[in-house]
């Protein structure tokens, strides 16, 4: 059985209600289960009609929890009524999963627990404090549009090229190849289908591994008569060389593969791939989003034409990346309408973010070594828990060099939303593969290119750590796994 959303967030409404002396309102309600006011209020009135919570209006009124004794069987019942005895009576996953002890379980006991663990890194980072005391002054004293020419805009335009010059050196650049962006995908799509893809050959080449903004945009370019080919990885997730080679027998005009994968974590070696580009006369793109906090990229070493970073990745703020282009590689517009970035992209300079994400990229440098070490030791001690506690848990990717945050396991004949529902209502956050895709029921394209079944593929979770990961939260995390996925025969 997976648990609904609804379910989700009824159960959470309850946990906060017990642990709270008094009654709560609908808005504190909502912002502490991360549900909107309106959905919440549906939820609330169903649990209201069953006897589970009350309602008291006017002043200090709000919800309450009427007895801190009822399961989680009476608030799914609650919420969704008889479809929930089909649902257990019906779904293979009520088998693979411990459902009946977790139905079982009651408010009380949830909201004894103290510990939420974190373990979707991948997905998105926190900001570091440090980032966010570099941004605030951008966002009040320090307001000018940067590209204003009186002195409130040339101080904001001081600090944009402040930001672009240090984020440039840490990666090898010169201030003048790096382009501000909203993020990795927009510097994704920018290079897709503006770099050269109208030049003879009119062909590009893509991995199987790449994210959704890359395979997506070349989508694009093939309903428009320019060639996509694949490149497959093997088993493992490493896309060869010598495979390259011979698909660009035929020439292209373009080759993009990221540095390292968002799922599955495997580091591809951007250096030689690129070299066997270059050798055939194409360009090179690498999508370095899930490497820039783990990796120390250099583009003059690796020598790629083009580089999509995003700075929410390596704790910095959301909305924000940028875009490498190598002196010389041929780049037009993707967004027209304003002469910032040197006319490169329009749209008013985002200046609070851009100074966030060259100081979360100053800071992850620093402590790149030291944190890299710390994260995969843990992520080695989970990789180990999880294998000897479950005999049937694949860890993909094994076989080649991944970052040290990623563990992407596939739990064979389980269903991973069931897992992972169970997962967060016990504290514990992860995903089903990649975020950007989790709302799909679809099998990951990503785990079918290195030879997963689907149901394989549909049993498989994604756990990412990060800087504030600790042996406890593995610990935690290990032992309520245990709790929650039945071993079988």
């Amino acid at each position: 059985m997976k648990l609904s959303a609804k379910t989700s967030y009824a159960i959470k409404a309850c946990v906060e209600l017990c642990k709270a002396r008094e009654a709560v309102g609908a808005r504190e309600l909502a912002k502490a289960t991360n549900c909107s006011r309106g959905f919440l209020n549906r939820i609330m009135s169903e649990l209201v009609g069953c006897g589970i919570a009350a309602s008291k209006k006017g002043p200090g009124g709000g919800f309450t929890l009427s007895n801190s004794k009822v399961t989680l069987k009476a608030i799914t019942r609650a919420v969704e009524g008889n479809a929930l005895d089909k649902t257990v009576t019906d779904d293979v996953s009520f088998i693979e999963v411990n459902m009946e002890n977790w139905l079982n379980i009651t408010v009380g006991q949830l909201a004894a627990r103290t510990r939420e663990v974190y373990m979707d890194y991948a997905a998105t980072t926190p900001v570091d404090p440090d980032v966010l005391s570099a941004m605030l002054p951008y966002f009040s004293a320090e307001f000018g549009n940067s590209q204003s020419v009186h002195g409130y805009g040339m101080s904001a335009g001081s600090a944009v090229d402040d930001a672009r010059l240090l984020i440039a050196e840490l990666i090898g650049a010169k201030r003048g190849e790096l382009f501000f962006t909203s993020g990795g995908s927009e510097a994704n799509n920018w290079v897709i289908k503006c770099a050269n893809t109208e030049t003879k050959p009119r062909r590009i080449i893509v991995s199987a591994l790449e994210h959704p903004s890359i395979a997506e945009s070349a989508g694009e370019l093939a309903g428009k008569g320019i060639k996509v080919d694949v490149v497959y990885p093997d088993s493992s997730g490493v896309i060869s060389p010598e495979k390259l080679e011979k698909m660009l027998a035929g020439g292209a005009s373009l080759v993009s593969v990221m540095t390292a994968n968002n799922e599955i974590g495997t580091i591809q070696n951007v250096r030689e791939l690129c070299r066997i580009a270059h050798a055939h006369g194409a360009l090179f793109h690498t999508d370095a989003v899930q490497a820039a906090g783990c990796m120390a990229l250099n583009v003059k070493n690796t020598g790629v034409d083009y580089m999509s970073v995003s700075a929410h990745k390596f704790y910095g703020p959301k909305g924000i990346g940028c875009l490498f282009v190598k002196k010389g590689a041929p780049i037009t517009p993707l967004i027209t309408g304003g002469h910032q970035e040197r006319s490169r992209r329009g749209g008013t300079t985002n200046v609070p973010a851009v100074i966030g994400m060259a100081k979360a990229l100053e800071i992850s440098r620093s402590k790149l070594e030291e944190e890299n070490d710390r994260i995969r030791r843990l992520r080695d001690a989970l990789e180990r828990g999880i294998t000897e506690s479950f005999p049937f848990a694949k860890v993909n990717g094994s076989g080649a060099e991944r970052v040290p945050s990623n563990l992407s396991v596939t739990f064979k004949g389980r269903n991973a939303s069931s897992i992972i529902s169970l997962l967060d209502v016990a504290g514990v956050a992860v995903s089903a593969g990649a975020a950007c895709s989790s709302g799909s029921i679809e099998p990951s394209k990503v785990l079918s290119a290195i030879g997963l079944c689907e149901k394989d593929a549909l049993g498989t979770i994604r756990f990412s750590l990060g800087r504030y990961t600790t042996r406890e939260d593995v610990e935690f995390v290990i032992e309520t796994l245990k709790s929650v996925i039945k071993l079988g025969e």
